[in-house]
């Protein structure tokens, strides 16, 4: 049997054919998204951008999920913040974060 594994997805990698979800398959991978305050606070977005980031994320997940991945959705501080919550909450049911090709 395959470990179950946990993809960190980052904004920029909206795309299962490239980056972290390029090998996942929805059967072992449980999608974790963070929606980051500090992200947000990191450069001085136009509003219309956020408006387009979003409702790209949001059309994303609904394909994950419409093709059998589980997808996480946390809020939090930081990523590191949201990572943190997700192993209190998940302890058991990850071996790890794969993000494009390293694992943190």
């Amino acid at each position: 049997m395959k470990m179950k594994q946990t993809v960190l997805l980052l904004p920029d990698q909206l795309n299962v054919t490239r980056g972290a979800l390029a090998q996942a398959k929805p059967a072992d991978t449980t999608v974790l998204v963070i929606d980051s305050d500090r992200y947000l606070a990191s450069k001085p977005w136009h509003r219309q951008r956020i408006f387009l980031f979003y409702s790209a994320l949001e059309h994303f997940l609904v394909e994950l999920k419409s093709a059998g991945f589980k997808v996480n959705f946390l809020r939090a501080a930081s990523m590191e913040a949201g990572i943190n919550e997700y192993r209190k909450s998940n302890p058991k049911t990850f071996a790890k974060f794969v993000t494009f090709s390293k694992s943190i």
